[in-house]
């Protein structure tokens, strides 16, 4: 259980996840045969060295993996209701590996989103592409979650100066916009980055096109 949570982890976290009495006397024996060691904080152990944890990893068959790392996402998902924003990373990453792709395509946009938030550009651009893979697996995700990750990829690839992509990647949902689903502010906003990029790209004619476009779905 401490391998699928990861490298560090808390006693109370493991108790809640395998179930099972006395898992700190268990951890204190694991001690003494030098695998995993006490941290600063309170509750809180770490395996003595990476190749142990993944050692122990791979030990488990598939089935049980996915079923672990399904509890450890319920049981943090719960622990940090109200909070998921700041562990999106550690939800997404748990979820995936539980084959639960949509939880894990919301989280991973998620942490897109925070790392965009706070200009950690390349970490950004990875959490929107995998959540882009996601997608294609996810054919009932809804339009919002869809705008969400086109508008968070094309402002991340304008940002950086990737022009090309941006607009690559907000075209994408344009079909998005003939369906009921999307507010005017959503319709507006897309064609309002559209006309962003364009006039980045010196494209002034298609520019003016999508600011006007983004007028008229404001009213």
């Amino acid at each position: 259980c401490a391998a699928v949570v990861g490298e560090v982890f808390e006693d109370r976290l493991l108790e809640a996840v395998s179930g099972l009495p006395n898992v700190r006397a268990a951890l204190v024996r694991l001690e003494a045969r030098g695998m995993v060691r006490r941290t600063a904080k309170p509750h809180q152990w770490q395996f003595n060295h990476s190749l142990i944890e993944t050692a122990v990893y791979e030990t488990l068959l598939k089935v049980r993996r996915k079923a672990l790392h399904l509890k450890v996402a319920e049981t943090l998902e719960g622990h940090w209701a109200g909070a998921e924003a700041a562990h999106a990373e550690t939800l997404a990453y748990h979820f995936a590996q539980a084959d639960e792709g949509g939880k894990a395509l919301i989280y991973l946009t998620l942490a897109a989103e925070q790392a965009a938030s706070r200009y950690a550009n390349e970490e950004a651009l990875i959490y929107f592409q995998q959540a882009v893979q996601r997608l294609s697996s996810q054919p009932e995700a809804e339009a919002g979650l869809r705008w969400r990750i086109a508008v968070g990829l094309g402002d991340v690839h304008r940002f950086v100066g990737e022009y090309g992509e941006s607009r690559a990647a907000l075209e994408a949902v344009l079909p998005l916009l003939d369906g009921p689903s999307l507010t005017r502010i959503h319709k507006a906003g897309l064609h309002r980055r559209l006309g962003e990029t364009a006039q980045k790209q010196g494209d002034f004619e298609s520019s003016l096109q999508s600011f006007t476009t983004a007028l008229t779905y404001l009213d």
